[in-house]
């Protein structure tokens, strides 16, 4: 069935890659955010998505699912999901007239601001498993409240819209913040420049995430030796290389099995895993699920 998508403000909806989207946001430090509007006629089939924003979306109302790593994330009206930074995830909406509220914006929209004890950047760089979900009716209703005034504030765009996306946005987190068990470990650093740095090996992997790069070869595109890339893309993006990478394959072998009729064994050749028992191992570890189980949900 064709999808049909329609977004509000300025914002047009991209054009899906097979593989992959370059869906570039154009946001800078004068102008860190953007608010898009999406209301999905029809149903969405599950895309593969990475990019340098960070990310926060609400459900308006429908029903919709983001496939992070090592959690599938289904939300219905008032939810929210929020994604950092480069992570690899998949997103498809599961019922028809689904609306969404999407913030994508950039580390400096919040600067170095504090959530109680808990600068703003941890909740983001929480496991995905482990960040803020809303888990009462009452954040619930806040939640709702606070995509009318972000649409509002995104469409209309009056004098200082931004600053007022940032004050709504903020609220909803601290709210979110306060029934939430911070994990242990947390190291957050979002707004760190080591970013920029590792970059050349992020966009590597967007351009083609079936594509098996190397820790070598990663380091050659940032201008680094192996050992200190290594150390760097750890400390900046909570795990190792190798880790990331794996990351990104399931969750692209989670897109193939929703949108193509590929045996197992192709995609675990497609994917880079060993044979089909590695993959669907390695599938089940991650989302609790079998690839057969996953791609009946979407057939």
């Amino acid at each position: 069935m064709a999808n049909r998508a329609r977004a509000s403000g300025t914002r047009r909806p991209p054009a899906w890659a097979a593989q992959a989207t370059k869906y570039q946001y154009q946001l800078t430090a004068q102008s860190p955010v953007e608010v898009a509007v999406w209301v999905h006629e029809e149903l969405y089939a599950l895309r593969y998505d990475i990019h340098d924003t960070l990310e926060f979306g609400i459900v308006v109302s429908g029903r919709a699912e983001r496939v992070l790593p090592g959690v599938i994330l289904e939300l219905g009206p008032g939810d929210v999901w929020m994604i950092p930074s480069w992570e690899p995830h998949g997103a498809c909406t599961t019922v028809r007239d689904t609306k969404l509220i999407i913030v994508t914006f950039l580390p400096g929209l919040f600067g170095d601001e504090v959530l109680g004890d808990v600068p703003w950047t941890e909740l983001m760089a929480a496991p995905a498993e482990e960040r803020p979900r809303v888990r009462d009716d009452a954040t619930r209703a806040v939640a709702l409240q606070v995509a009318r005034e972000l649409e509002a504030e995104g469409v209309g765009r009056p004098v200082g819209w931004q600053a007022m996306v940032r004050w709504h946005l903020l609220r909803l987190l601290l709210l979110l913040r306060r029934g939430w068990e911070r994990p242990a470990g947390i190291r957050a650093n979002l707004s760190s420049d080591n970013l920029a740095r590792i970059t050349p090996a992020l966009e590597a992997l967007r351009a083609d995430p079936y594509h098996r790069l190397s820790l070598g070869q990663a380091a050659d595109l940032c201008r680094m030796s192996a050992s200190h890339f290594g150390r760097l893309f750890r400390q900046t993006m909570q795990m190792s290389f190798g880790r990331f990478c794996l990351e990104a394959r399931v969750v692209c072998a989670a897109h193939d099995l929703a949108s193509t009729d590929l045996p197992i064994g192709a995609l675990a050749e497609r994917l880079g895993f060993s044979d089909g028992s590695h993959l669907h191992r390695t599938f089940e570890r991650h989302y609790g699920v079998t690839p057969s189980t996953y791609r009946a949900r979407f057939r």
